[in-house]
């Protein structure tokens, strides 16, 4: 063979994987992005939720030191705290993940695998949102302020229990197709 030709194929590279993993993956990382998003930002709300409100005594010395801490050993916010770090952390794994599929690594498609579990939640949240629009709406003077303004953003909570079911149910194709030959295809390098 000449020197100064190349074959037209690499050796190197594995089959080529079908069009469908190729968008599916796009659509996964898309999906992950977003969802860590809204995860950082609930983070972030939380924290700023408890600087502002809860932390009324809170000041720092000149030392950097906490003056007046009492509120931070409260249990109420202790596990405010701990929600907004978990929050924060899960965030952050799912943009590793995300980064992870964008490589194309083997260890993406577990890591996927997690989060597209942890999305599929929206399926027994959208089932508590329906049960609690449809719930006991004919018992006028038994009803709650909860139940009261569910009536009323009815539509609402409908809209957003069916956003929870789609975003579920890619969450489940997420996850069957992180099992199929052709993503494992797309995901070859290796750690």
């Amino acid at each position: 063979m000449n020197p100064g030709i190349q074959p037209f194929y690499r050796v190197d590279q594995p089959a080529k994987p079908p069009t469908w993993a190729f968008w599916t993956l796009r659509l996964m990382r898309a999906h992950f992005t977003l969802f860590g998003l809204l995860l950082l930002i609930g983070s972030a709300a939380l924290f700023g939720n408890l600087y502002t409100l809860k932390f009324e005594r809170l000041s720092f010395g000149a030392g950097l030191r906490v003056i007046a801490a009492d509120d931070l050993y409260e249990q109420k916010i202790q596990l405010q705290m701990a929600a907004a770090v978990v929050l924060g952390g899960i965030a952050l794994l799912q943009m590793r993940t995300v980064r992870l599929l964008s490589e194309y690594r083997q260890r993406s498609l577990r890591w996927s695998r997690l989060f597209s579990l942890i999305l599929m939640s929206g399926f027994a949240i959208s089932g508590v949102l329906w049960w609690m629009v449809s719930g006991s709406s004919d018992n006028a003077e038994d009803s709650g302020l909860v139940q009261q303004l569910m009536r009323d953003a009815a539509w609402v909570v409908r809209l957003v229990a069916l956003l929870l079911l789609v975003q579920s149910g890619f969450a489940l194709w997420y996850l069957i197709a992180s099992f199929r030959r052709g993503m494992r295809l797309l995901c070859h390098v290796k750690d």
